[in-house]
């Protein structure tokens, strides 16, 4: 996704950010340091893409508008962009404060398998339209990958091959840790 959203509007660099404290996951993560050194393992050597520990650092709960508002003070002249999922773009208006999220950076929505590409603006009112219609223009199509990181995890835990789904540094780095039920795998 990173690599398709880069080349199709020509971003000088995708800045990974590992939540620290997600409102919206459950205890089956990883612990921040680790999906933080994950990130890192995976990012390793691909020109342009960077990794960032805000959110890790972050003790609280970690929302996406107060990551962007961060990300402004660093860079005012910049122009963000935010790499999200179909399924993601879905459930946005549930996210705290989504009109920020919109004024504060530009959304690329990337194609997931049977999602369709929308935004359902009635649960967003006080957004303005050209926000929200922006979001088409910044859609990324490619090849969908029909795989989540729940999808992952539980490959993990049931011990099945899991090489086509993770760099084998990552992969290796899981493994000797037993994250995920791979303790002695």
């Amino acid at each position: 996704m990173a690599r398709a959203a880069r080349k199709a509007h020509r971003l000088d660099r995708v800045v990974f950010l590992p939540t620290g404290n997600p409102p919206h996951k459950s205890s089956e993560l990883a612990p921040a340091e680790a999906r933080l050194a994950m990130v890192r393992l995976a990012v390793e050597g691909h020109e342009g893409f960077e990794v960032n520990d805000l959110e890790v650092r972050r003790a609280e709960t970690s929302y996406t508008y107060q990551t962007l508002e961060a990300f402004r003070r660093f860079e005012p002249e910049a122009e963000l962009f935010f790499i999200i999922g179909a399924d993601s773009l879905r459930d946005l208006p549930s996210w705290r404060r989504p009109e920020r999220i919109l004024a504060l950076s530009r959304l690329i929505t990337i194609n997931r398998p049977g999602i369709a590409v929308r935004l359902d603006v009635s649960n967003l009112p006080s957004c303005p339209a050209e926000l929200v219609a922006r979001i088409e223009d910044d859609r990324v199509n490619m090849l969908p990958v029909d795989i989540a990181s729940s999808d992952v995890r539980e490959q993990l835990r049931l011990g099945h091959p899991a090489d086509h789904l993770l760099p084998a540094r990552v992969l290796r780095w899981i493994r000797q840790r037993g994250l995920f039920g791979t303790a002695g795998r």
